[in-house]
C-alpha cells in the first residue's frame, strides 16, 4: 500500500481515539449564567456584610457604654462602617443589574 492510499483510507475511516470537539455553547446563555451567578454571589456577600456590620455596630454601642473610647470600640466602629459601605455597593449593584436586565427584555 503506498502513501497516498494510506492517507485516503485514514481520512475515510472515523477515528475512535480522537477526542470529540465539544459543542460550542451559545454566548448569550453563557453570559446569562455568569450574570446570574454574579448576582447571587453579590447578594449573598452583601447580605452577610450587612449582617456583620449590624453586629459590629451593636458591639460598638455596648463597648462605648462600658469601656469608652478604647481600641476595640474604634475597631468595631471602623469595621461596621467599612462592611456597611461594601454591602451597600454590592446590593445596589445587584439591583441596578437586575433592573437593567428587566429593561432590556422589554
Amino acid at each position: 500500500m503506498d502513501e497516498n492510499e494510506r492517507t485516503q483510507l485514514e481520512q475515510q475511516t472515523p477515528q475512535e481515539n480522537a477526542p470529540e470537539q465539544p459543542e460550542q455553547k451559545n454566548e448569550s446563555v453563557t453570559e446569562a449564567r455568569d450574570k446570574t451567578r454574579r448576582n447571587i454571589l453579590h447578594t449573598v456577600c452583601g447580605g452577610y456584610l450587612a449582617y456583620l456590620s449590624y453586629k459590629m455596630f451593636r458591639s460598638f454601642s455596648e463597648l462605648i457604654a462600658s469601656e469608652g473610647w478604647s481600641g476595640n470600640t474604634i475597631i468595631s466602629l471602623a469595621g461596621g462602617v467599612v462592611f456597611a459601605t461594601v454591602a451597600v455597593f454590592l446590593l445596589v449593584g445587584v439591583v441596578r443589574r437586575v433592573l437593567r436586565q428587566i429593561h432590556e427584555k422589554d
